[in-house]
């Protein structure tokens, strides 16, 4: 495989074809039915959690990895107290304070209220919404947030919105 095939933009329905399951085998996997995995799968990927994307990637027997770049360095997101699994592995405080940031001024830059930051700093990452884990980062100079899920086959598949151009939130 070359280092082009390797990564791949899918959405999140592509995602489950690529895995070979039809909606309806993935519903029985994850306790829904075919109507609410097709439901999921015409959302925007900003209105999910990445609760309910991880249990997508443990039937379809894949890793789930939200990463942050920021320039030319990517970083795993995990939350605050997560242990350290990785040597990139960060939480959304570090990544503010590596950048030399305040709460107050990523709030300010992003344009959000001035509770947002603490509030998703303190709270499971997997239980916000992708759409407000990019807003945050919109404070942080740089920093684009990407969910990615890896195959058995070695392959990143970088999940993006349906009939998206970029996979980027």
């Amino acid at each position: 495989m070359t280092p082009e095939d390797r990564y791949v933009a899918v959405s999140v329905r592509e995602w489950r074809q690529e895995c070979g399951f039809s909606q309806y085998q993935l519903g029985e996997l994850i306790g829904v039915s075919q109507k609410c995995v097709s439901g999921h799968e015409g959302r925007p990927l900003s209105s999910m959690r990445l609760y309910t994307l991880q249990r997508r990637a443990d039937a379809l027997r894949t890793d789930l990895v939200p990463c942050v770049m920021v320039g030319d360095e990517f970083s795993i997101l995990v939350d605050l107290d997560a242990p350290v699994a990785h040597p990139r592995s960060m939480s959304l405080r570090q990544m503010r304070i590596r950048a030399g940031l305040t709460q107050r001024e990523v709030a300010r830059e992003a344009r959000i209220d001035p509770s947002r930051p603490s509030q998703l700093e303190t709270r499971e990452i997997a239980r916000a919404t992708l759409g407000s884990l990019a807003e945050y980062l919109r404070g942080i100079p740089g920093a684009l947030l990407y969910v990615c899920a890896v195959v058995s086959d070695g392959r990143v598949l970088v999940l993006r919105d349906e009939g998206g151009q970029t996979a980027s939130l």
